[in-house]
């Protein structure tokens, strides 16, 4: 810190008109200007670059979810859907079970 202060006790305080400051001042402002456009330029770009990225991953999926969304109604229909006799075969072995659980009496 002390050579800080040593310093700045040895700068010499330059005068500068006001036209001078003026031109300055209005270049610097350009400068922030350009800076403050390229900022929003690359975040703009980077916003762009996501969206895109985040609508591909959004296809992907919606296009696995579809898939796997038939997948389901298929197999629903194969465990769901009954076999045109099966109701003979439960018949049937509802009366098979019950012979074989009934006791005949015996003479």
């Amino acid at each position: 810190m002390n050579t800080f202060i040593q310093k700045q006790k040895d700068t010499h305080t330059a005068h500068v008109t006001k036209k001078e400051f003026e031109k300055g001042f209005i270049e610097l402002m350009d400068q922030v200007r350009l800076l403050e456009q390229k900022v929003a330029t690359k975040a703009d770009d980077q916003v762009l670059t996501l969206t895109l990225a985040h609508r591909h991953e959004l296809g992907t999926l919606q296009t696995e979810v579809l898939s796997l969304r038939k997948e389901v109604k298929q197999l629903r229909k194969q465990t769901y859907s009954p076999k045109p006799d099966a109701w003979k075969d439960r018949v049937m072995f509802s009366i098979k079970h019950l012979f074989k659980n009934m006791q005949f009496a015996r003479k």
